[in-house]
């Protein structure tokens, strides 16, 4: 393939008239060039500590200009702009500035961007100023949000990711990102870029966590991480300011929820709750199952039927204290732990958790002193929790559907009714 790659070269420069001993001079230099530009790992770095003292530098300077402009291939235009950056910083200004301005390649440009706002040099600040242009040409936005679109457009290509990023500008800022689908283990750290961001879609990735740079995003009001695998609360979503809407559903890794997501129920979705008469104590373990379960739960008139358009519903009684809640799983919410903050709703009388993926109760549900119903149909049960037999208000449970081959005798001697 190497020397495929030179026979094809070579064949160019003849063509263009490069002297064939010029030509054969310059082989060695262009050997390592062709052979290593395919290895991303430390090809910059092998490109820094590379000896051309051997060779007349004005020779390989034009060697690898015309390579830049030139050769077909996006890796040797890569490999050419690379070596020009690192071995002649400071003449290699106008065959960069020719790339920036005619380059089509998203990896190639993205490597610019990368090497020219890494060095502070007077010669990299004119070249960064053409790519700025330029990247504001491309993407119509400011060009700090500009590099956040490029940086995810080269790992579409990398990835071969099928889905395309969507957005909405505003302004030439972008205030709407989706990018659902990516499949990403994390985020851009340049994702603290796009200051005016109020929508940020991040469903069916791998994320496990968010950068620290993810606080930048001060406008931010919309955050949608279902379907990735969090296996805790991001620490930095304790400093957004701006949410109002988190959703963290289908993340089935998250078995327990600390308690510092009550401080962000507080913030966020507790008040769509007080504002609807529930107490506040109340209405923030409310706002924490709306970010576990992603929508938010309707509100039920005494003897009310469910609502058609909802799966989840509470229900509360005159002084505001939630008496019961339903929640009605569907394929687009899976909860994967019965979430414990329940056992702070004091005066909870019926409890409805369906069609999840729960398989135990934690032991501070006793402390549901006014529990009378408790429906756990169809999850992931197979045998009936101990604990059950501490509440002493508990009437009926029901476990059917759940895989449960026989009643303890233990439950049978209690008075309540259990379906299995």
């Amino acid at each position: 393939m190497v020397f495929n790659k030179l026979r094809e070269i070579s064949g160019t420069f003849f063509q263009d008239g490069m002297n064939k001993e010029i030509f054969l001079e310059l082989t060695p230099a262009l050997f390592f060039l062709v052979n290593h530009v395919e290895r991303e790992g430390d090809f910059e770095e092998r490109v820094e500590n590379l000896n051309m003292s051997w060779i007349s530098n004005e020779k390989l300077f034009d060697l690898l200009e015309y390579l830049l402009i030139s050769d077909k291939s996006p890796s040797i235009r890569r490999g050419a702009a690379l070596c020009l950056l690192h071995l002649y910083p400071k003449k290699c200004s106008k065959p960069i500035i020719w790339a920036i301005q005619h380059e089509r390649s998203i990896i190639i440009l993205k490597t610019l961007h990368d090497f020219i706002f890494s060095h502070d040099t007077s010669e990299m600040k004119v070249l960064r100023f053409f790519l700025n242009k330029r990247l504001e040409h491309l993407y119509k936005i400011v060009p700090e949000e500009a590099g956040v679109l490029l940086e995810l457009g080269a790992i579409k290509v990398r990835k071969n990711i099928v889905h395309d990023y969507k957005i909405i500008i505003e302004k030439k800022h972008v205030i709407t990102l989706e990018l659902p689908g990516w499949h990403l283990k994390k985020l851009p750290r340049c994702i603290g870029n796009l200051k005016r961001l109020k929508l940020l879609n991040l469903w069916d990735n791998n994320l496990t966590h968010l950068p620290s740079t993810f606080r930048k995003l001060t406008a931010l009001q919309s955050l949608y991480l279902d379907w990735n695998h969090f296996s805790k609360l991001p620490y930095v979503l304790s400093h957004m300011k701006s949410l109002k809407k988190i959703s963290l559903t289908n993340n089935n890794r998250l078995k327990k929820l600390p308690d510092s997501m009550l401080k962000l129920s507080r913030k966020v979705t507790a008040p769509h709750y007080e504002f609807e008469n529930v107490h506040s104590e109340d209405a923030t373990i409310l706002g924490l199952l709306e970010i576990i379960i992603g929508q938010k739960l309707k509100q039920l008139q005494e003897n009310g039927p469910l609502s058609k358009t909802c799966a989840c519903h509470y229900k509360i009684n005159q002084d505001g204290r939630v008496i019961g809640i339903y929640i009605y799983g569907y394929y687009f919410f899976q909860i994967s732990f019965f979430p414990e903050q329940i056992s702070k709703l004091k005066y909870l009388e019926e409890l409805s958790i369906r069609d999840q993926n729960i398989n135990s109760i934690p032991n501070s549900i006793e402390q549901l002193l006014h529990l009378k119903k408790l429906d756990l149909m169809n999850n992931q049960f197979n045998e009936i929790p101990d604990v059950l037999l501490r509440l002493k208000s508990l009437k009926l449970v029901d476990l059917s559907y759940n895989q449960i081959n026989q009643i303890p005798p233990r439950f049978l001697r209690k008075k309540m009714e259990i379906w299995v």
